[in-house]
């Protein structure tokens, strides 16, 4: 849109927010309360196998949120430096879960060549090229000149961690689809770019739409008339034609037409919404292994880290086969094996400050928060809890439970969790 920085609103944010966690699925598995056959606030975990089982596999992390040590990050550490993919399942926008990944980083630097993120190709070759020249201050500029651009990485935990990817010497992989309003960035590369008269004219007027867009949206949250919910296959179309032979912007629009496509699909179709996004993550990464074993040789090790339905074994929450699973049939292709790790929390404080009790809507966080250890983290084994969930009478007390230990190798409870700060603050 334009070149113009925009002021962000109150109710920009909390629009930007339900993006986050609404079209791009960025929540932990939903409890199926339904199933659960325990009452909230009755002891939970009455079987004493079960207990004896959780108590027995529960290791401790100690320290602080912000600096977590003892058994249970060691037992993270190791399991990861033996492993070919490494996943965090997370719940975004908190500040403790990226605080983690980035100690996590930097002990499994020795293994792992790559970090994955949930950001768009050409998004995170942008802000890789942005943090290497000037650091978090350049991103910092990015969301002022760009608000609304970047998931995630606009927020400081975010940028922090992009930053201790870099310095660690991982190449930093964006498998998304680009952001719903990346559009007036890419629309500003390609005006740049445009080869003459005609292109020009045509990408000022997208430009024009979505610097309307973007007003749009800030006032009401409407997202409706941004590139990628507006343009057409046949605007697309005509973007290639004004750009033939330019390989780079050609590969740009590309990815804004994909990226449209998925969104497109979300409100009517939202099956296929989340097959073509889930086929194009798997697609993305693919194509980062074939690309880095060309160029070196060698295969790639990853550390991937994604909202948790994506993180899982088997068919996720939205009913598809996602990276989790697509790590776990490569690394087995290879002789090796994947670790995948979900993050969730006892309590989360929300952003104007309310602490909800997660346990209230989660049966799984109601089983584990009773077996919690004092630390800041209580990672447990789900591994060693498979032989006894494999006892229909066992799965049928505790579905979900039962799911989440079979979908992950290890669950990483948090006290609390608080939300993450932005770059720019609201009205900055």
């Amino acid at each position: 849109m334009s070149r113009c920085a925009a002021r962000t609103t109150p109710r920009a944010r909390i629009a930007l927010t339900t993006l986050l966690t609404g079209l791009l699925l960025h929540s932990a598995p939903a409890p199926l309360a339904a199933q659960d056959p325990v009452a909230a606030g009755s002891p939970v975990t009455t079987d004493p196998e079960l207990v004896r089982l959780l108590e027995g596999h529960r290791y401790a992390m100690t320290g602080t949120l912000a600096e977590p040590a003892g058994p249970g990050f060691e037992l993270l550490v190791r399991e990861g430096l033996a492993a070919d993919f490494f996943l965090i399942g997370e719940n975004h926008m908190t500040a403790e879960i990226p605080t983690l990944t980035g100690l996590l980083l930097r002990r499994l630097a020795p293994r792992y060549e790559a970090f994955a993120v949930e950001t768009g190709p050409h998004t995170a070759a942008w802000l890789v090229e942005r943090v290497a020249g000037g650091g978090v201050s350049a991103l910092r500029e990015v969301a002022v000149r760009y608000p609304f651009t970047v998931p995630f990485f606009e927020q400081a935990p975010e940028a922090a961690l992009l930053e201790v990817a870099l310095e660690n010497g991982y190449q930093v992989w964006g498998l998304d689809q680009e952001f719903m309003g990346s559009g007036r960035y890419w629309l500003d590369r390609l005006a740049e770019r445009a080869p003459d008269a005609g292109a020009r004219a045509l990408v000022d007027g997208w430009r024009e739409r979505e610097a309307e867009a973007l007003r749009l949206f800030q006032q009401t949250g409407n997202t409706e008339g941004a590139l990628l919910m507006a343009a057409a296959p046949a605007d697309f179309d005509a973007l290639a034609e004004a750009f033939r032979g330019d390989a780079d912007a050609l590969a740009i629009i590309d990815a804004l037409r994909t990226s449209a496509h998925i969104y497109q699909l979300w409100n009517t179709q939202n099956y296929e919404n989340n097959r073509e996004r889930v086929t194009y993550l798997r697609a993305n990464l693919v194509a980062q292994l074939h690309g880095y074993q060309r160029e070196t040789g060698e295969a790639a090790r990853v550390f991937l880290k994604f909202g948790s339905y994506h993180t899982g074994r088997g068919f996720s929450p939205v009913n598809q086969l996602d990276l989790g699973n697509l790590a776990h049939n490569l690394a087995t292709l290879r002789g090796g094996r994947s670790v995948n790790v979900w993050t969730v929390a006892v309590s989360a404080q929300q952003p104007d400050g309310t602490l909800v009790q997660v346990g209230e809507q989660s049966p799984v966080v109601r089983v584990l928060a009773e077996h919690a250890t004092e630390g800041p983290w209580t990672v447990f084994d789900a591994r060693a809890l498979r032989p006894w969930f494999h006892r229909e009478r066992n799965r049928a007390r505790y579905p979900e439970l039962a799911d989440a230990v079979f979908q992950h190798d290890f669950i990483a409870l948090a006290r609390r969790f608080t939300p993450s700060e932005p770059l720019v603050p609201a009205g900055g």
